[in-house]
């Protein structure tokens, strides 16, 4: 499923492959297109990746010729604050995985978000988000909307995405007038000690960080997201148009991948 934020209007489109093969080529061409469109219209373009699966997904991405690397600024939509050598480690997953395959992408320009990464000035996971929004608005500059290009996004059976879990007190806190004194409703980034998931210490693009991006595409395989998938689409109130892997995607400005 993805969503395309044209000021007021949301666009909704929902695309249904048949395999995985076919859901990461579509999703790769995808991305190379709003790539493409980003690096035209400013001069670069700002990613923000989930983990777990979506790193097997994206694999391809590795072999695009059509990306310009050197302009390409990628920020993980969450991150579990870890040592950058354990297997929970988002940041070492894609990087080992893939961007340490592509010679012309610099690896500064992949921001990291674990235990590892600036252990003086960032030793605990608070710390850590804050320096990490530091990173976001130094990218897009202090005057300018942190939009993303695009964001890609999971969910798990929970309903979950990134590290926002339903019922947790950091969405609650989102959508009530008193807000956490810690974690206002306009920060970029949150963190959460007490994740329902292990581990339990994360750094997380806020709600209201996602709700900014140009493009959302959340991509969910397998039968285990069935259901919440159902729950998700009877509760949504945008125009939605679907295409099946029958159906052609000629405007590929709003492509999702469900399986």
């Amino acid at each position: 499923m993805s969503n395309k934020n044209n000021n007021s209007n949301n666009i909704i489109q929902v695309n249904i492959c048949s395999n995985l093969n076919e859901c990461s080529n579509k999703l790769i061409e995808y991305i190379e297109n709003i790539s493409i469109e980003s690096i035209e219209n400013k001069g670069k373009f700002i990613l923000a990746l989930s983990g777990g699966s979506m790193v097997s997904i994206l694999l391809p991405l590795q072999q695009s010729q059509r990306i310009d690397w050197s302009k390409v600024f990628i920020f993980l939509v969450d991150e579990r604050f870890v040592s950058i050598d354990n297997n929970e480690c988002t940041f070492n997953a894609f990087q080992k995985q893939i961007f340490q395959n592509i010679p012309t992408f610099p690896i500064e320009q992949f921001f990291r978000a674990d235990s590892d990464f600036d252990p003086i000035n960032c030793k605990t996971v608070e710390q850590t988000a804050i320096y990490y929004e530091k990173q976001i608005y130094q990218i897009f500059g202090q005057q300018e909307q942190p939009n993303f290009d695009l964001i890609l996004l999971g969910v798990g059976p929970d309903g979950h995405t990134a590290s926002l879990f339903p019922g947790h007190q950091l969405i609650n806190n989102y959508f009530n007038q008193n807000q956490n004194q810690n974690q206002n409703q306009n920060q970029l980034v949150n963190f959460i000690i007490d994740s329902p998931k292990p581990p339990p210490q994360r750094v997380t693009l806020s709600l209201y960080c996602l709700s900014l991006a140009k493009n959302i595409t959340f991509i969910a395989t397998g039968d285990a997201k069935k259901q919440i998938i159902q729950q998700i689409f009877s509760n949504l109130n945008s125009s939605i148009t679907t295409n099946n892997n029958n159906n052609e995607n000629d405007n590929n400005e709003n492509l999702s991948n469900l399986l």
